[in-house]
C-alpha cells in the first residue's frame, strides 16, 4: 500500500473465508502505518499479482559462448563467466495477467534462485 506521497508499506495481513461457494479475502493494513501523522490521504491498497499460473507463457534460455548446441529445453538457467567463456541468460514474459489501464504498478519483483556449487 502506499499513501499520496508514495510513501509504501507492505505490511498488510490477508485471510481468506471460504463462505458457500464463495471466498471472501480480507485486506487488514497495519494501524499503525494508517494512523501515523506522516501519512498523506488517500491511501491505495495495491493486490498483488502471482504470475505462477502463467508459466507456459515464460520462455527462458541460456546461451553460452562455449557451446554450440541448443539447451533451450534445460530446465536451468545458467549464467557467468569461466576462462574466456560466458554465458547469459534471458527471460521473455510472452503474456501477463490482465490489468486495467488504470492500475498502477507500484512493486515488480522477479525471483530467481542461484545455485552455486
Amino acid at each position: 500500500m502506499y499513501d499520496s506521497n508514495f510513501s509504501f508499506s507492505d505490511k498488510i495481513k490477508t485471510t481468506l473465508k471460504k463462505e458457500g461457494t464463495e471466498y471472501i479475502l480480507t485486506y487488514m493494513p497495519d494501524h499503525k502505518w494508517l494512523t501515523n501523522e506522516e501519512r498523506a490521504y488517500p491511501v491505495t491498497i495495491d493486490p498483488t499479482v502471482d504470475t505462477r499460473s502463467y508459466k507456459d507463457k515464460i520462455v527462458d534460455t541460456s546461451v553460452m559462448s562455449a557451446l554450440s548446441m541448443n539447451i533451450s529445453k534445460n530446465s536451468r538457467l545458467f549464467a557467468g563467466a569461466y576462462d574466456r567463456n560466458t554465458t547469459d541468460s534471458y527471460i521473455k514474459f510472452t503474456k501477463l495477467p490482465s490489468r486495467d489501464k488504470k492500475w498502477i504498478i507500484s512493486k515488480a519483483k522477479l525471483n530467481i534462485k542461484t545455485a552455486v556449487k
